[in-house]
């Protein structure tokens, strides 16, 4: 079913699969065009490929990424057959943690501030910040983002907007679908809340994960009404509606 034939904050989710890749702790993720999961996995420095069914992957196909090293670096890269390439390497403020697109430019988050980059790594914009490693979704229909605070409250930068329930303890992931509807994770709660485009309504999702046990992050597939939860270890689930 298309997703716009669904209202989201109505429809029911169901547990789809779950993975594990033994001895990787999983950082960000990306879907590629052809529908296929690219996962860093920070402790090893590695990138793991996923296919469409979430089955691990031995080969890369031929994709431009970003890639943040945490260490004041930002990286351009290709990935072709089992090469990494890497086509520029920018600086990065320091603390660089998240990185996702925002139209023609990039928006991260370091220590005191998100920056606007252009694709060249150049800075555009900056805003200051206090809250540490917080997560961030683009909406490049909405031109805004959505970040956590130090308070524990999900709010939305160029709108009013914050969200703060007893249900959601710890956020530790925030994204958004195609709809606009904001989704976050708790970590200490361990369930996902799923917030409305218009802010006046949320339920919990997911009250239990089927086996991550302290939720990361998550993830939207592009077009299909589907998300990934990644655990803080070795483990991911897909859900969809």
């Amino acid at each position: 079913m298309a997703s716009s034939d669904v209202d989201l904050m109505e429809a029911p989710v169901k547990h789809v699969t779950s993975v594990k890749k033994e001895r990787a702790k999983f950082g960000g993720a990306v879907f590629l065009p052809d529908g296929e999961l690219l996962v860093a996995d920070k402790d090893n420095c590695r990138l793991l490929l996923f296919a469409d069914d979430f089955f691990y992957l031995q080969e890369f196909g031929s994709e431009d990424i970003y890639v943040s090293m945490y260490k004041n670096k930002l990286l351009k890269c290709e990935i072709d057959g089992d090469d990494l390439n890497i086509l520029e390497t920018y600086d990065a403020a320091a603390g660089t943690y998240t990185i996702d697109a925002f139209n023609d430019h990039l928006v991260t988050c370091c220590s005191g501030a998100f920056k606007i980059l252009d694709s060249d790594g150049k800075e555009v914009q900056s805003f200051k910040r206090s809250c540490f490693e917080t997560p961030i979704a683009v909406s490049p229909k909405q031109k805004r983002f959505n970040h956590k605070t130090d308070n524990d409250e999900v709010i939305g930068r160029n709108e009013v907007f914050n969200f703060k329930d007893h249900s959601l303890s710890s956020v530790s992931g925030v994204a958004l679908d195609c709809q606009d509807n904001v989704y976050a994770t708790g970590f200490s709660s361990k369930n996902l809340v799923q917030i409305s485009k218009n802010r006046r309504k949320h339920r919990v999702l997911v009250e239990k994960f089927n086996k991550v046990t302290k939720p990361a992050s998550i993830l939207f597939h592009p077009s299909k009404n589907l998300f990934v939860i990644f655990g803080q270890s070795d483990d991911f689930e897909v859900y969809q509606f």
